[in-house]
């Protein structure tokens, strides 16, 4: 199974856009919580935002045990 988007415009650090935590469907707290002593809004080691200009697409592989992520 996949999830793709396609980026209408650039999508950067300034515009915002989708982030990823790579493995954080192995984290015994996902999705997170007020019960996991985790703050919601703090950020998560290993986070990145996906950078891509205007008609990128970005494609998610969302089958586990492994997801993985391209942009093209």
């Amino acid at each position: 199974m996949s999830h793709t988007s396609r980026y209408l415009t650039d999508g950067n650090e300034r515009t915002g856009g989708t982030w990823i935590v790579p493995g954080s469907h192995r984290d015994h707290r996902n999705p997170r919580g007020p019960h996991d002593n985790m703050t919601v809004s703090a950020p998560i080691p290993g986070e990145m935002q996906v950078v891509a200009p205007k008609g990128s697409v970005f494609m998610q592989d969302v089958s586990l045990p492994s997801i993985r992520a391209f942009v093209a």
